[in-house]
């Protein structure tokens, strides 16, 4: 008997398409499952590339990571030291912010190291900058590093010290202070007054230091350390810069340390200047004494006017209008007006007969008296004067 039911070729279509259809929807499914990994993956690489504190996209570069770096505070990168996540050319996230700390924030590196010798490589950053990159710090060197970085309250060179103390007023953090005085640059200048002979208050040269600027400091010590110079002509010309630039402080150092050099051998100009600073801010015999000298010596009328006037203001009297310098060497150059002791009423009536003599370079008083057959006690006492105060070009009495 025949097999009569239809087999229809129908069927068999519709259950081809039916497997086909499964197929495609499990391969569509399949794309997507990987295709969302593939993206969860990318997240959570791109999160691994996050510094902490700054939650900010950066480049798997060293130039990208330390470009963020740029703008993080010192804690920030400090908080970085012990990331040894690897980044580019061997370098760790540490490795580079360690480089941000001192380049960005002058953090005082050779102290932890104890002058530890460590590679270095100059890597050049976007235009013209370049950053200095540390080589084979070690992990106990590392250590050190944030242990001071974390327990020193001024982990800084000089170049981040010294803008800190300018820039606040007095009276200054101790403990600032105390952190400048301990830095190379400072104790090579401190050294150069001691050795010099001329040791000074440490308060007094560091306000001499921060009367002037950064780069001063920085070469004036480079120029003792290096020539191993400790001389009083090293301490005068350190004192001459910065009395350029309008230290108070180096005036009255350089008047109370080197009379002799200040009035025989500095120019007119800083003559003047270290005059006219003094007169503001300090007043006292040593001060007159030098406007004296300068009255009896070859100087230029400019600094004459200087003197004197310096002198007048001391004695609380007007220059003359117009201002003659006759009659301000009249009334200081030869009469001693700001002695305490006044001149003997018969002095006066009866003065000695005497002599002029210009003393010249090389002279000393014994030298003169034995010339003019007197006593080295007559000229003293004849022109109130020290021993050792002889200035070329002074102007002496010579009794007869």
């Amino acid at each position: 008997m025949m097999d009569t039911t239809p087999t229809s070729p129908w069927l068999k279509k519709v259950r081809s398409l039916v497997l086909a259809l499964i197929f495609s929807i499990a391969l569509n499914i399949g794309l997507i499952a990987s295709l969302a990994f593939s993206a969860l993956q990318k997240g959570r690489i791109v999160k691994t590339f996050l510094l902490p504190e700054a939650q900010t996209k950066v480049e798997w570069t060293n130039q990208g990571l330390l470009r963020q770096m740029a703008s993080l505070s010192f804690r920030e990168l400090v908080s970085q030291l012990t990331n040894r996540e690897l980044i580019e050319d061997g370098f760790t996230k540490r490795d580079l912010a360690l480089a941000a700390l001192v380049k960005y924030h002058h953090f005082y590196l050779d102290k932890p190291l104890a002058k530890a010798s460590l590679q270095r490589r100059l890597y050049q950053l976007e235009g013209d900058a370049s950053i200095e990159l540390f080589l084979g710090v070690t992990e106990e060197q590392y250590a050190a590093i944030v242990r001071f970085a974390y327990e020193e309250k001024w982990p800084l060179t000089t170049a981040g010290l010294f803008p800190l103390l300018q820039q606040s007023v007095e009276p200054w953090d101790a403990s600032l202070v105390q952190a400048l005085t301990l830095t190379p640059e400072f104790r090579a200048i401190q050294t150069l007054f001691q050795k010099s002979g001329a040791p000074q208050e440490t308060e007094m040269l560091v306000r001499l230091c921060l009367e002037g600027d950064l780069l001063t400091l920085v070469n004036e010590a480079k120029l003792v350390t290096e020539k191993l110079d400790f001389s009083a002509d090293r301490r005068q010309q350190c004192l001459a810069q910065y009395l350029q630039l309008h230290s108070k402080t180096a005036a009255r150092l350089m008047l109370l340390t080197d009379p002799q050099f200040v009035a025989r051998r500095l120019s007119d100009p800083v003559l003047i200047e270290l005059i006219t600073e003094l007169g503001r801010s300090f007043a006292g015999a040593e001060l007159n004494q030098l406007c004296r000298d300068v009255l009896a010596s070859a100087r230029s009328d400019q600094v004459w006017e200087a003197a004197a006037r310096s002198l007048y203001a001391a004695v609380d009297e007007a220059p003359p209008v117009p201002f003659e310098i006759t009659k301000a060497k009249a009334r200081f150059s030869l009469v001693p007006a700001l002695v305490a002791t006044p001149t003997p009423v018969k002095e006066l009536l009866h003065p000695a007969s005497v002599r002029q003599y210009v003393v010249k370079d090389g002279d000393s008083l014994w030298k003169i008296a034995r010339v003019h057959k007197v006593k080295v006690d007559e000229i003293v006492k004849l022109n109130r004067i020290d021993k050792d105060r002889l200035v070329p070009g002074m102007v002496l009495q010579i009794p007869e």
